[in-house]
């Protein structure tokens, strides 16, 4: 078997040939999910329009290290791990989480209305 690619390929190059994502490591897997993820609700409403068969939904929810969470809602990146439990995230690996925008910046205003 030969060595997993360390370079994030194109999107063309990965629908032009799809078996190449099996020579994908974790990592760069990982970051092509992670960025695909985000632009499927953009897709599906761009292809359906002026079609009637769909409405355009908001924008997609941002993804953001935790270093970006802890930053955007002022608290340390330990707190976000030890509170993960009570917050919305996507575990990507043992030590890699991901932060929906959206969904957290909803979690805190409804902190602060308790």
């Amino acid at each position: 078997m030969s060595e997993p690619l360390q370079e994030v390929p194109t999107l063309d190059a990965l629908v032009s040939d799809p078996s190449r994502v099996f020579q994908l490591s974790p990592d760069v897997a990982r970051t092509l999910l992670s960025g695909v993820s985000g632009l499927l609700p953009a897709l599906v409403a761009q292809s359906s329009r002026d079609t009637g068969k769909a409405e355009a939904p908001s924008m997609p929810d941002r993804n953001l290290t935790t270093e970006e969470a802890a930053a955007r809602f002022n608290v340390s990146e330990r707190w976000l791990r030890d509170n993960k439990h009570r917050l919305p995230h996507m575990k990507l690996s043992h030590k890699k989480l991901l932060w929906p925008e959206a969904r957290l910046n909803k979690w805190f205003v409804g902190q602060k209305a308790h």
